[in-house]
C-alpha cells in the first residue's frame, strides 16, 4: 500500500458537483485539520480529502451534512403584503453573533436603505413602522453588524402597499337642516384610516 505524506482537502456544498479548496496540503500522520467552517450555508455538504501528489487516491463524506447559516430571516421572507405606516416585525434566528443590522430594499436588492444599523440580534424581532413607500419587489437584509458578509435576504419578494388617505367626511348636519334647542340629534359621519374623530360646532360659520 502507497503511504500518503501529505493530504489535500476539499469541500462541496452542492454535493459534490463542484469542489471548493480547504488546504491544498497538510501533513497526513497527523489525522486531522482545524477547519474554519466559511459562510456557505448548505443541507448538502461533503469533505473531500485526497493524497497531495496524487488526487484519484481519495475518500468523500459518506453522506452530505449541514453547514447552519450565523442569521436567517424569518419575517418578511416573501410573499407579504404590508402597509405603509402600518407596524410590523421584522423576525430572525441567529446565532454567534451580538448585534444585526437591518436593512430593506424596494428594487430586490439593487440598492438598500437602512432600517436600524444595530440591534441585539439574541431578540430576534424588531417592530419596524413600514415606511410609505409602495412597491412589490421588496427584500430586507439581515447582516452581522460587526461583519456585513456574515448576512441573509428574504427568500422571495415581498410587496409594500400604499397607506390610505387618511379621511373624515360630516354627513349629517350637512347644510340645510333646522334643529331645535333641547333635542338630541345625531352627527354623522364616514372615515377612512382614522380612529377618532373630535367633534367641534361654530355659531359663525
Amino acid at each position: 500500500s502507497q503511504i500518503i505524506k501529505n493530504a489535500s482537502i476539499e469541500s462541496s456544498t452542492n454535493s459534490g458537483t463542484s469542489w471548493l479548496n480547504v488546504v491544498s496540503s497538510v501533513p497526513a500522520a497527523g489525522g486531522s485539520y482545524n477547519w474554519m467552517v466559511p459562510n456557505t450555508p448548505s443541507t448538502e455538504c461533503l469533505v473531500r480529502i485526497s493524497d497531495a501528489s496524487n488526487a484519484s487516491i481519495n475518500d468523500v463524506s459518506d453522506n452530505v451534512f449541514t453547514i447552519v447559516p450565523l442569521v436567517t430571516v424569518t419575517s418578511p421572507n416573501g410573499g407579504e403584503d404590508w402597509v405603509g405606516n402600518s407596524q410590523h416585525n421584522i423576525t430572525w434566528a441567529s446565532q454567534n453573533i451580538t448585534n444585526v443590522s437591518i436593512e430593506y430594499s424596494t428594487n430586490n436588492g439593487n440598492s438598500w436603505i437602512s432600517v436600524i444599523a444595530s440591534t441585539p440580534a439574541s431578540g430576534g424581532s424588531y417592530t419596524w413602522t413600514v415606511p410609505n413607500t409602495p412597491a412589490t419587489e421588496c427584500v430586507v437584509r439581515i447582516s452581522d453588524a460587526s461583519d456585513a458578509s456574515i448576512n441573509d435576504v428574504s427568500n422571495s419578494t415581498f410587496t409594500i402597499t400604499a397607506a390610505p388617505i387618511s379621511m373624515v367626511t360630516v354627513t349629517a348636519p350637512n347644510g340645510g337642516e333646522i334643529w331645535d334647542v333641547g333635542t338630541d340629534q345625531n352627527i354623522t359621519w364616514t372615515r377612512q384610516a382614522v380612529a377618532q374623530v373630535k367633534i367641534e360646532y361654530s355659531t359663525d360659520n
